[in-house]
């Protein structure tokens, strides 16, 4: 069995910096490392890219990054997943720079996966993150345990992510066949995957996540007004800490209508105090941290999107 992981890059140095190193820890035994740039300009990203590149296969794909709101990203995928055709990967896991493996993946977590798949011919992709505290009341009351006994099923009429995840595991020549060319956004193949009845598993023993209350790009960019909502919200560089055996105990050995939130069992001290944590947009950042914050986040979200239909509407 060939396994690949694509790790997808644009100019936050530190994060890929953290990602390659818990990849190395965790990941190098099961996958071989291919990073997808796509066209960092960062010095720092630059440096860790030259660094890994003894190491690590590098592709950078794109001539001219894209303006759309996450860049290159889906082409990169595409362009992964074209890769992985023809090098006859069985399996992909695809990661973003921003996230990091708090776990050492082991020959149990792939033995799963074969009996995932085994058992759900109608799944492409097994989700390999642990899932968002702010999703937890209809997640609780909405998965359902699959036939392998390995992952949960969201309703694939229902409001959450249920077919596709632009991160996670692909079973990739039964991807290729279910989805064809990959589309540019996560919702447009949620939306194709909904209407193929694909359903996409949630691991029940997740092994990666996205680091909370991360800086982030708009359009590829990071202008002043940015930079100065980040500040206020306290959004920096997070990583976790490894999973402790105690904590991988607790994974394993939890009642299975206990579902995984990040916030439940990962360790993030410099976040650790805050109920639930954001792992998107600046703005959700404010509503997270509360207070004033939250009042600010949820005026800034109001105000951004009449701006944009004024803007679409002229």
């Amino acid at each position: 069995m060939k396994n690949r992981c694509y790790v997808f890059s644009f100019n936050r140095g530190e994060y890929l910096n953290n990602c390659l190193i818990s990849l190395e820890k965790f990941a190098v035994d099961f996958f071989e490392i291919v990073i997808i740039d796509d066209g960092s300009t960062d010095q720092k990203t630059r440096e860790i890219l030259k660094k890994y590149a003894k190491k690590f296969k590098i592709f950078f794909p794109q001539k001219e990054r894209s303006s759309s709101k996450t860049g290159g990203l889906y082409e990169n995928m595409a362009f992964a997943l074209q890769d992985a055709e023809k090098e006859n990967v069985d399996f992909a896991l695809f990661i973003q720079d921003d996230m990091q493996v708090v776990r050492k993946i082991g020959e149990e977590d792939l033995e799963r996966v074969q009996e995932f798949f085994k058992q759900n011919p109608d799944s492409a992709q097994l989700y390999t993150c642990f899932l968002k505290r702010c999703n937890q009341k209809w997640d609780d009351e909405n998965t359902l345990l699959d036939a392998s006994k390995n992952a949960y099923f969201r309703p694939i009429d229902g409001p959450r992510r249920s077919s596709f995840s632009a991160v996670g595991l692909i079973a990739v020549p039964r991807f290729l066949t279910m989805f064809g060319k990959l589309k540019k956004s996560e919702h447009e193949n949620d939306t194709t995957g909904r209407e193929r009845q694909i359903k996409m598993g949630l691991y029940i023993y997740p092994f990666m996540m996205w680091l909370p209350f991360p800086k982030s790009y708009r359009k590829g960019k990071r202008g002043v007004y940015h930079k100065i909502k980040e500040i206020l919200a306290n959004s920096g560089f997070y990583p976790y800490e490894e999973m402790s055996s105690f904590s991988e105990e607790r994974l394993f050995h939890r009642l299975i209508d206990i579902r995984p939130y990040a916030e439940d069992f990962l360790s993030c001290p410099p976040v650790q105090k805050m109920k639930q944590w954001s792992f998107t947009g600046v703005n959700y950042a404010f509503i997270e941290m509360g207070g004033w914050r939250k009042l600010l986040g949820k005026k800034l979200i109001w105000i951004e999107k009449r701006i944009s239909r004024i803007r679409k509407i002229i």
